[in-house]
This record gives structure tokens, sequence and C-alpha cells, in this order.
């Protein structure tokens, strides 16, 4: 499914008969997943297609610099071509707000990534703020009923 065509994601669990997949739809449709996956040889019935705004889906977290040396542009570059980040501000020269898809990334992979461009600094994490957590687990558990499924 990830070969097809505006497909961003797609999971499957074999053990429930269910795929979960995010696509573009200006660049395809759901009946023509559907017909994808039977293309490979399973059953498919279409179970639910509904749009979902995946920044709605994401949090901010803030990373301060805890070296010496101040934050440049390129630091925040390498963060924005990272999948799943919606956003990169750079607050002041020493702290970065970082808005993603918690269900796709986490803080240990930004960290990691700046750490392999730049080994000689170091970070702290705030998390994001409680609120902002359970109104991404609300929306996601509300819309996980409305998501593309197959079966």
């Amino acid at each position: 499914l990830l070969q097809e065509p505006g497909v961003s994601s797609a999971s499957v669990s074999l053990i429930w008969e269910r795929a979960h997949v995010v696509f573009d739809s200006k660049l395809n449709t759901a009946q023509a997943l559907a017909d994808a996956v039977e293309d490979l040889g399973f059953d498919s019935t279409l179970l639910s297609e509904a749009p979902v705004n995946e920044a709605d889906c994401a949090i901010s977290a803030d990373l301060h610099l805890s070296t010496a040396k101040p934050i440049t542009k390129s630091v925040q570059k390498v963060l924005e071509g990272l999948c799943y980040i919606h956003e990169v501000r750079l607050l002041d020269d020493k702290l970065l707000r970082v808005r993603y898809d918690p269900c796709q990334i986490g803080a240990r992979t930004l960290l990691k990534t700046i750490r392999e461009d730049y080994p000689d600094t170091a970070w702290t994490v705030v998390p994001p703020r409680l609120e902002e957590v359970s109104r991404v687990l609300e929306l996601e558990r509300k819309a996980t009923s409305l998501w593309t499924c197959f079966r």
C-alpha cells in the first residue's frame, strides 16, 4: 500500500484483519486502495472513510540547548527534514519549539537526529503539556472508528 500514489502511512493487522491507511485524496481514493488490496489476493471491504486533519493530532515540545553554542538555522532545517514534523520554530538562540505527530515520532528521535549532525551539543526536552496530550489522545480515540480501514 505504501507504494500506491498519495499513501503517506499504512498499518496492517493480520490478526484483526484490518488496515489503517492515510492518503492524499487528491492522488488516490479509498476504493482504489481497497482494489489494490484485492489485487494482492486479500478480501477487502471498505469499513469507513473520513478525512483526518493530521495537524489536529500534533503536539509541541520545547528543546532547550544546554551548551554554550547558540542554535543555528541549520539545526532547525535538520528537524524540518524529518517526516511527521509539522513545524519547527526557533524561539531564541537556545530554544526550539517542535510540533510533531506523537503517534509517528517522539522526542528521542528528535534528539537522536540532532546529535547525529551536532554531537557536541547537549539538549533538554520540555514535554508537551498534559492538556495537549489529552486532547490528542481523545481525537485519536474518536478518529479510530473513522479512519479508512479494510477487512
